[in-house]
C-alpha cells in the first residue's frame, strides 16, 4: 500500500533520470515491487506461464542496470514487523496465486543476469533504507513512498524499461532527493518528524488512517507541528478516531525512524 498519496506531493520534487547516470555504482532495488509488478503484469495479460513471465522481467531488468554498468542489489522481504500484519489484516494469498510464489524463480533469474540477491531479515524497506543511508548503494529503485519516509537519500519510483539513444536497454524512472524535501514545495520548512507523522495520519502499512482523515487533512493538522506527539493529539480529537490509534501510531513514527 505504501504511504497514502505522498507520490502526488513529491512529483513537484523529482525528475525524470536514466540510470545511465548511477554508471559505477550500486543501487538497490525493492524486489517485492518488481515480484508485484511482473506477478500482476503477467495475471493482467492472462500469461500461459507465470513464472516465465517473472523469471523474464527480474531478468530484463537486472539485465538492463548491468548493461549500464550499474550494480544491483536485490532485497527480498523476510519477516515483516507485528504492525504491517495487523493493517493487512487477512493473510497473504498463498501458492500459485500470490507474487510470493515466485520468489526462487526472479532470485534465480536476477542472479543469472549478474544481480546481487538478498533475503532482509526483517522487511526489505528497512533493510534498503540501512544500506541507502550508509552510502552502501547511491539510490533505491522502488514503487512506493517508505523509503523516503524512512529516510533513504535518493529513491527512483517506478523505472521502467527504455531505449536509450544508443539502442541499449536502460530504465528511466522519477528521482526524487530527500534534501529537497524542507526546501521547497508542500513541506517548505519542516523537520523530519513532523514529515513522518504527516506519512503515519495519511495511512501507510503500518497503521491505517483515522476515518475521515486524507492527505489533505493530514496536512491540516500536521502543519506547525513541533513534533509527532503534537500530530497524535490532534488526531485523537477527531470525532470518529478509534480505540488504540496512538498506539498503532507511535508503532509506526519508531519504524519510519529507527535509523536516525
Amino acid at each position: 500500500m505504501g504511504i497514502t498519496k505522498l507520490h502526488a506531493h513529491l512529483k513537484p520534487l523529482s525528475r525524470d533520470v536514466d540510470v545511465a547516470a548511477y554508471a559505477g555504482c550500486s543501487v538497490g532495488v525493492d524486489a517485492s515491487a518488481w515480484l508485484h509488478r511482473a506477478y500482476h503484469g503477467a495475471r493482467a495479460d492472462g500469461a500461459a506461464d507465470v513464472e516465465a513471465r517473472v523469471a523474464a522481467f527480474f531478468a530484463d531488468y537486472a539485465a538492463a542496470l548491468a548493461g549500464r554498468d550499474v550494480r544491483a542489489v536485490l532485497v527480498f522481504d523476510g519477516k515483516g514487523p507485528a504492525a504491517k500484519k495487523a493493517v493487512a489484516g487477512a493473510k497473504a494469498p498463498r501458492g500459485r496465486g500470490s507474487p510470493y510464489a515466485f520468489v526462487a524463480a526472479a532470485r534465480a533469474a536476477a542472479a543469472a543476469a549478474g544481480a546481487t540477491c538478498v533475503q532482509a531479515a526483517g522487511e526489505a524497506d528497512a533493510e534498503l533504507a540501512a544500506r541507502a543511508r550508509r552510502g552502501d548503494v547511491c539510490c533505491v529503485l522502488t514503487d512506493d513512498c517508505d523509503l523516503v519516509a524512512m529516510g533513504a537519500p535518493r529513491c527512483l519510483f517506478a523505472a521502467k524499461l527504455a531505449t536509450a539513444g544508443d539502442g541499449r536497454p536502460t530504465l528511466v524512472g522519477s528521482e526524487f532527493e530527500l534534501r529537497a524535501l524542507g526546501a521547497s514545495g508542500t513541506f517548505l520548512g519542516w523537520p523530519r518528524e513532523r514529515f513522518v507523522a504527516f506519512c503515519v495520519a495519511c495511512g501507510c502499512d503500518y497503521a491505517k488512517n483515522v476515518p475521515g482523515v486524507g492527505p489533505a487533512r493530514a496536512l491540516a493538522l500536521s502543519a506547525g507541528a513541533a513534533d509527532a506527539e503534537v500530530v497524535l493529539q490532534r488526531l485523537l480529537r477527531e470525532p470518529r478516531c478509534p480505540e488504540g490509534f496512538a498506539d498503532a501510531f507511535r508503532a509506526a513514527v519508531r519504524l519510519f525512524t529507527a535509523g536516525d
